[in-house]
C-alpha cells in the first residue's frame, strides 16, 4: 500500500486555522475574550490618565515657577508702595467676575455637552455650531458687563479700596488702571471657551500652560519696559491685556485644528443646545450663589486693598520692605 501524500504546509495552516475558529466560538471562550477586551480598555484608559495627570503636574510647576517670576519681577522694580496697590485692586475687580463666565462653571456646563455633540458618529455639526453660538452669546454678555464696569469703575474702585480717596492721585490712578484692565475679563472669558474645547478632546497640556503666557508678559514687562517709561500705571494695566490676548491667541490655531471655526453665530441665540447650557450655566450659578455671594462679601471687606492680608512677599522682599508693609497694615487698620 504506496504511503499516504503528506499535507503541504497551507493544508496545515487551514487545518488549524478551522480548529482555532471553532475553539473561539465556544460560548465560554468567547466569554472570556470579552473579558480580556473590556480589561484591556480599563488598563488602557488608566494609562492614559497617569499620562495625561503626570504632564499635567509639569505644566503646573512650571506655572507657578512664572507665578513666581511675575511677583518678584513687580516687587523688584515697582516695590511694595502706592503703584502695586493700585495695580492689585485694578486686576482684582475684573477677575471678581471670572467665576461667572470662564473656568468652573463654563466648564462644567459646556464641556459635557461638547463631548457628547463630538462622539456623535459622522457630522459634527451640531458641536461646531454650538460653539459658535456660545462665542456670540460670550462676546455680547460679556462684551456688555466690561462695558459697564468701564463705566462703574469709580464706584467700584471706592467700594473695593475707598482708603485710596485719601491719598491725593491714587484713586483715580486706579480708575484708569481699572478701566484698561477689564476688557481682560471678556479675553479671558474667550480663552476659557477654547480651553472647554479642547479639554473635550483631551487636549489638556496647551490649555493648562497658557497662564504661563500671562505670567511671562507681566514679568517681562516689568524688567524690560516698565523702567523706560516715566508713568508706568497705564504700561503694566496694557500688558494684562497683552497677556490676556496671548492666551486667547496660543489656544486658537488647536481649536481650528479640530474643525471649530472662531466666527460667531448671532443666529445661535435660538440654538436649542445653546439654551440648554446657558440654563445649565444658570443652574450650577445658583448653586453655587450662597457661597459664592459671601465669599465676594468677604473679599470686598478683608480684601479692599491689595496686600493687606497677604504674607506670602515676606518670602522675597527685604526687611527694610517688610517693615514698609507692616506699617501699611497698621495704617489700613486704623482706617
Amino acid at each position: 500500500m504506496p504511503p499516504a501524500h503528506p499535507k503541504r504546509p497551507f493544508e496545515l495552516l487551514l487545518a488549524d486555522s478551522r480548529q482555532l475558529i471553532a475553539f473561539v466560538r465556544l460560548p465560554s471562550i468567547r466569554h472570556e475574550f470579552v473579558n480580556l477586551e473590556w480589561y484591556l480598555e480599563i488598563v488602557s484608559q488608566e494609562r492614559r490618565v497617569v499620562r495625561h495627570a503626570s504632564r499635567m503636574a509639569v505644566v503646573t510647576l512650571f506655572c507657578r515657577i512664572t507665578g513666581y517670576l511675575r511677583d518678584k519681577a513687580l516687587f523688584s522694580v515697582i516695590g511694595a508702595g502706592h503703584l502695586y496697590d493700585m495695580y492689585r485692586t485694578a486686576n482684582r475687580i475684573p477677575n471678581a467676575f471670572r467665576g461667572l463666565f470662564a473656568e468652573g462653571t463654563l466648564h462644567a456646563a459646556f464641556v459635557p455637552t461638547l463631548a457628547r455633540l463630538t462622539g456623535k458618529e459622522g457630522d459634527r455639526r451640531e458641536a461646531v455650531e454650538l460653539f459658535r453660538g456660545l462665542l456670540a452669546v460670550m462676546l455680547l454678555v460679556v462684551g456688555l458687563v466690561v462695558a459697564v464696569g468701564i463705566l462703574a469703575s469709580p464706584w467700584l474702585v471706592r467700594l473695593y479700596a475707598e482708603g485710596f480717596a485719601t491719598t491725593p492721585g491714587k484713586l483715580e490712578t486706579t480708575v484708569l488702571m481699572n478701566r484698561i484692565m477689564f476688557p481682560y475679563l471678556l479675553l479671558i472669558s474667550l480663552a476659557a471657551l477654547l480651553q472647554a474645547v479642547l479639554n473635550s478632546h483631551e487636549k489638556f497640556l496647551l490649555a493648562a500652560s497658557t497662564p504661563m503666557f500671562y505670567n511671562l508678559t507681566i514679568a517681562g514687562t516689568a524688567w524690560f519696559v516698565i523702567p523706560r517709561f516715566a508713568n508706568p500705571a497705564p504700561v503694566l494695566s496694557a500688558a494684562v491685556l497683552v497677556g490676556g490676548v496671548l492666551q486667547f491667541l496660543v489656544q486658537a490655531p488647536a481649536v481650528r485644528r479640530l474643525g471649530f471655526s472662531l466666527r460667531p453665530l448671532w443666529s445661535g441665540f435660538s440654538d436649542p443646545e445653546v439654551k440648554a447650557v446657558l440654563e445649565r450655566l444658570a443652574s450650577v450659578e445658583r448653586a453655587a450663589e450662597a457661597v459664592g455671594s459671601k465669599g465676594a462679601v468677604k473679599m470686598i471687606r478683608d480684601k479692599r486693598t491689595s496686600l493687606g492680608q497677604d504674607r506670602n512677599w515676606e518670602i522675597w522682599l527685604s526687611p527694610k520692605d517688610c517693615g514698609v508693609m507692616r506699617e501699611n497694615e497698621a495704617r489700613l487698620a486704623r482706617e
